[in-house]
């Protein structure tokens, strides 16, 4: 049975959660890294039962209205059924709604239609969540385990974790090797370079991230993938090493569960986080490399030949200009 100190800190979890998210509502999408026009983020086909079949924008715009009439109509049951006459919200704005609404929680706890109200506020905080900061996956699936497990096959799911040991595991057998032999067990294979249009598939089919190929080309612009270097000329189009790539783009945009920073990186927490924890110095910082310091040669003098009237530029034993010849009569060191 849920208490009424549950409902309330539902209520507040829940309005947290959509006043924290609500500035990334407003924001216009732009399609330059978010996955190029608006019909090319449609991944569902017309009238599907997600809300895939329409792009990101429509989304985001009939969700801030669904929200705004939430909270809009649980505002007038705490206006009229308290009844509250001052400090009124704005019924068109919604952080103005959920901070009264918040004020209000411990009363609308002891509610009959309390469960009701906890049940829309956590399913909007959980579709505003999920449109503005889905969650990242931090393990690449490489396919169904293969083995006999007693008298059937395990057929559970071969993972394996991204910025960590170089090794996978199945979720149902424990089974752990290497990835490189679960790739032969499998019958796949991202040893060999690809171009990025096989890179879309690969992204797809492991990470469940759908690009295109201009977002592709737009994060190696921005050097948050990285390209295979050439050995000869530079080829037309660059290829890619697909480890190296899952691995950087489950590493990006990603929230560190300490301080909440969205940071790129491997591991479970950013680098402040984990100097400040751990008292030492971070497992992936970059090596210190020292600054070449450039060699001043010291000033010449240049001594004019003399001996040499018909071409006085050149000297008369080396046959070298003056300024490049090293004999002792054209190049005097100062000092010397």
């Amino acid at each position: 049975m849920t208490t009424t100190h549950d409902l309330e800190q539902a209520i507040r979890t829940s309005l947290g959660d959509i006043t924290t998210h609500w500035d990334a509502m407003l924001t216009p999408t732009s399609g330059g890294t978010g996955g190029g026009s608006a019909t090319a983020r449609i991944t569902a086909d017309d009238h599907a039962d997600t809300e895939a079949d329409i792009d990101r924008t429509t989304r985001i715009v009939s969700l801030r209205r669904f929200t705004v009439d939430v909270l809009n109509g649980w505002s007038r049951v705490v206006m009229e059924d308290r009844p509250v006459e001052k400090a009124l919200p704005n019924g068109s704005d919604a952080k103005s709604m959920a901070a009264f609404l918040d004020r209000h929680a411990q009363w609308m706890s002891g509610h009959d239609a309390a469960g009701d109200c906890a049940g829309e506020l956590a399913d909007v905080a959980r579709r505003i969540t999920a449109l503005v900061a889905p969650p990242v996956r931090d393990y690449v699936n490489l396919g169904d385990c293969p083995f006999v497990v007693g008298e059937a096959f395990c057929y559970g799911k071969v993972r394996a974790r991204i910025g960590f040991e170089d090794e996978a595991s199945c979720t149902r057998c424990g089974q752990t090797a290497v990835v490189e032999w679960w790739e032969d067990v499998l019958g796949i294979g991202l040893s060999r370079p690809c171009y990025l249009p096989a890179l879309v598939a690969v992204l797809r089919d492991r990470l469940h991230v759908t690009v295109t190929d201009r977002t592709l080309r737009n994060w190696h612009r921005d050097q948050r993938i990285t390209a295979l270097r050439p050995f000869g000329p530079e080829p037309r189009f660059p290829r890619f090493d697909p480890r190296r790539v899952l691995d950087e783009v489950a590493s990006l945009s990603r929230q560190c569960p300490t301080c909440g920073t969205i940071w790129d990186g491997k591991g479970e927490l950013c680098v402040r986080c984990y100097v400040a924890m751990q008292d030492a110095r971070p497992l992936y910082a970059e090596p210190k490399r020292p600054t070449p310091v450039a060699r001043s040669l010291r000033p010449v003098r240049v001594v004019p030949d003399s001996h040499d009237t018909d071409r006085p530029e050149r000297c008369h034993y080396s046959d070298l200009p003056v300024g490049q010849c090293a004999c002792g009569r054209h190049r005097e060191r100062v000092g010397a």
